[in-house]
């Protein structure tokens, strides 16, 4: 009986620690909450924000894919640059309708500066985010 209840009692924290990380909300630049139900859903303005629910970063674009018309990279700015990341590992990254990366692995990918991502830096920094980002596909 009291494995039973210390069963119930550690389900009890484990729900109620589910329900605490779900409950965060992440907040637009105005404020406002804003929520990544799927990959679909990824645009301009939506949060990356760590376990914790701190923000680490805004999606500031989406690089369309011009033979199929998809999304193939969604750059990220943050306080050191922009970091590319491939639309396919997007969807590892959701949690709860929140773009949710742990921030140590955030911060060791690749960032290039604006006018690296420019149209004039060629595949560099795609290359670069593919070879990081490769295991999340």
């Amino acid at each position: 009986m009291k494995s039973f209840v210390t069963f119930l009692w550690l389900s009890a924290a484990v729900s109620a620690a589910a329900f605490a990380q779900t409950s965060v909300q992440t907040l637009d630049a105005r404020g406002v909450p804003t929520l990544v139900p799927t990959p679909n859903n990824i645009a301009p303005g939506k949060l990356l924000q760590s376990p914790e629910g701190s923000r680490i970063g805004t999606v500031r674009d989406v690089v369309p894919d011009l033979m199929n018309g998809g999304t193939t990279y969604v750059l990220v700015t943050s306080d050191s640059g922009v970091t590319p990341i491939p639309f396919a590992a997007m969807s590892h990254l959701l949690r709860d309708a929140h773009i949710v990366i742990d921030r140590s692995i955030f911060e060791s990918a690749p960032r290039f500066s604006e006018a690296q991502i420019g149209t004039g830096s060629g595949d560099t920094w795609k290359k670069a985010a593919d070879q990081y980002w490769h295991i999340y596909r």
